[in-house]
């Protein structure tokens, strides 16, 4: 699974050609990261929820709520 993301461009940076993410790759790099969260509250696996604020911040989220 792929995604293409576009560059945020600031100040006076000249618009670059978007990037391509293997989220496959991705997810099994995150895989390797150690989970020390208790058993018990854990509901999600930890590279799901890393992939999800990577994409995120990516997208150019900053803050915990979305803009309406």
């Amino acid at each position: 699974m792929e995604s293409n993301t576009k560059a945020i461009l600031t100040g006076e940076q000249e618009p670059s050609e978007a990037k391509t993410i293997n989220i496959g790759h991705l997810i099994s790099y995150l895989k390797q990261l150690r989970d020390d969260r208790k058993r018990r509250g854990i509901r999600y696996r930890l590279e799901v929820i890393l992939v999800l604020v990577i994409l995120a911040k990516l997208c150019g989220q900053n803050k915990g709520t979305v803009k309406k």
